[in-house]
């Protein structure tokens, strides 16, 4: 028998976190993610050592489910996440990329619903980030309009996968002068346009 104990204590948010799930890869070595205010996922050696640590969870209550590992070392925890804000629930996928020395992670979240965030920042100049979220494959167009309505640019014209995508806007890239302006998204029968300020 082996005891699993690093230096580290599974704690986030000040709440203890109890394993949900445990995973063995080839060489021995031990996987644990743990449920509470968000996702703690543990790499341990076949000695018992602890290698990694990671939390993942910030301004959604997060729980995992369950923890694999691939044939290629990569970490894959499942769970959900519900957002306080506008109550959505989420599935959501985190991928651990291992590398020799560290672990990247990775979010890959599905959204359930389709959503056009408020750029950011707003007024901007001389860029700001438009996000929005697809729930399923979708024909994506966003576009931008000025205060009369005529087409000013169009930012995406394709097929996109269900996701959350930022896109980054530069004025100079498309000659924006100061003044107001609309973005448009359509993404299959979902539409919904917001305004943004460009100062200079």
């Amino acid at each position: 028998m082996r005891r699993y104990n690093g230096p580290h204590s599974i704690f986030v948010a000040g709440s203890l976190a109890v394993a949900s799930s445990l995973a063995v890869d080839e060489s021995g070595n031990v996987y644990v993610t743990s449920n509470s205010d968000g996702i703690a996922a543990v790499k341990y050696t076949s000695t018992g050592n602890e290698e990694w640590v990671s939390h993942y969870g910030f301004k959604y209550s997060v729980y995992a489910c369950g923890i694999r590992v691939d044939k290629t070392g990569n970490v894959y925890v499942g769970g959900s996440s519900y957002a306080d804000t506008d109550n959505s629930l989420f599935y959501t996928t985190i991928k651990y990329v291992q590398t020799p020395t560290s672990v990247e992670e990775r979010n890959t979240s599905v959204p359930s619903t389709f959503c056009l965030s408020q750029n950011y920042p707003n007024p901007f100049n001389p860029s700001t980030v438009i996000s929005y979220q697809l729930p399923v494959m979708s024909k994506v167009m966003l576009k931008i309009y000025d205060l009369l309505g005529r087409e000013v640019a169009t930012l995406v014209n394709e097929e996109q996968s269900a996701g959350k995508y930022n896109y980054e806007l530069g004025i100079r890239n498309y000659e924006l002068s100061s003044g107001i302006y609309f973005y448009r998204l359509q993404a299959g029968d979902f539409i919904e346009t917001r305004k943004m300020l460009v100062i200079k």
